[in-house]
């Protein structure tokens, strides 16, 4: 079941893709973004839609992100390659030094919801101010 606690994600309209300076990303819109996409992403997992790389693609078009807008369509590592490139500057990395998206407890690209889940429990750390 998809966790539906997503702190602080009312604050960017449905246009998001218009409303965002992609070259000027903030900590805090980046992390809304991504767990707006990763809510959604995993909900439509949880429907039996399997493709995860679809699923993103589709659901960064359907709010207004162009192809290649966001670098592998994951809001993280167009914030990092922004910063350094090389997920130093990652918005989990900063919460939890050992965060890798592919760890396979959580990994993405297989369980998308444990993933989501793992970054709602990340932003909550990240809003209490609190970091691993």
């Amino acid at each position: 079941m998809v966790n539906s606690l997503c702190y602080h994600t009312q604050r960017i309209s449905e246009n998001i893709g218009r409303d965002i300076n992609m070259k000027r990303l903030t900590l805090n819109e980046t992390w809304v973004l991504c767990l707006r996409k990763w809510k959604w992403v995993a909900e439509e997992w949880e429907k039996g839609r399997r493709d995860i790389e679809n699923l993103k693609a589709e659901w960064l078009r359907e709010h207004g992100f162009g192809d290649e807008l966001v670098d592998n369509d994951c809001f993280f590592c167009e914030y990092d390659s922004q910063h350094d490139d090389d997920c130093k500057s990652c918005p989990a990395i900063l919460v939890s030094r050992n965060f890798s998206c592919t760890n396979v407890t959580y990994i993405w690209c297989y369980k998308p919801t444990t993933f989501y889940n793992k970054l709602l429990s990340m932003n909550k750390k990240r809003l209490e101010g609190k970091t691993e």
